[in-house]
């Protein structure tokens, strides 16, 4: 038997409407979704920018103060996101930021540590889109060169990369060409840290990546996209994505 209410009234005010604890998924039409685990959108044009629509479950933890704008969140060493996700065997990584002023700048994704060297970075700062990962002792390096006339200083964009066993890879979109940029980088022998977790904005570092970032979406894969899944997905996010949150 069930209760059904009527000419009920609460005391007081302030409750939410319903529609409040419905939460869109804003990335329901990304053409590439196969093995999507985290989905951000740092934006105070969202209900909250902790969430990932990838699973609700896992959502982001908030470090400090970071700065929520309409397009992007700022961060330093000490105010930025947790995904509380580590690192896989695989993973591809999909951003839109504005690049770093330098390359102490610009941390999208990271768990990178000094001590010991070991973990996964993916960076943009002018002129250069980065993928690090960890190859025992050492780091791999793959290292972009963009075009800072088709991608200047103050402008988002689309960059990101992969990581994996064989070797790393980090890529940029150009909006102009209407094409990926990359470069790769061998990491045989990679070693997959699990110990700590990826940091938007930031890294665990304490003398390198010293800088802030300026980060508007994180998508985080746990396998490999191919150069033609992740060019779909560039321009969802450049083409659709950018223009209904007026990104660009």
């Amino acid at each position: 038997m069930s209760l059904k209410l009527t000419n009920v009234v609460f005391p007081g005010t302030g409750y939410k409407n319903i529609s409040e604890f419905i939460v869109e998924d804003i990335f329901a039409d990304l053409p590439n979704k196969s093995g999507l685990v985290g989905a951000y959108f740092l934006s105070n044009q969202v209900g909250s920018p902790l969430i990932n629509y990838a699973n609700l479950n896992i959502p982001l933890l908030k470090v400090g103060t970071p700065v929520v704008g309409s397009k992007y969140a700022t961060t330093t060493t000490a105010n930025y996101y947790d995904t509380q996700l580590p690192s896989t065997s695989v993973m591809t990584e999909m951003g839109i930021s504005l690049p770093g002023a330098d390359s102490q700048n610009g941390v999208l994704l990271a768990n990178y540590s000094q001590s010991p060297t070991s973990g996964d970075t993916f960076q943009y700062y002018l002129g250069h889109a980065k993928a690090f990962g960890q190859m025992g002792s050492s780091i791999a390096t793959a290292d972009t060169t963009v075009s800072t006339t088709d991608l200047p200083s103050g402008v988002l964009a689309v960059t990101g990369g992969v990581i994996k066993n064989a070797s790393v890879k980090s890529i940029a979109y150009d909006p102009t060409t209407d094409a990926l940029v990359s470069s790769t980088a061998s990491s045989a022998g990679r070693t997959v840290t699990t110990d700590r977790t990826l940091r938007i904005g930031t890294s665990y570092a304490t003398t390198q990546f010293t800088g802030g970032s300026s980060v508007s979406v994180v998508l985080l894969f746990n396998l490999e996209l191919t150069d033609e899944q992740i060019l779909a997905n560039a321009r969802w996010l450049k083409n659709t994505f950018g223009v209904q949150w007026g990104l660009w």
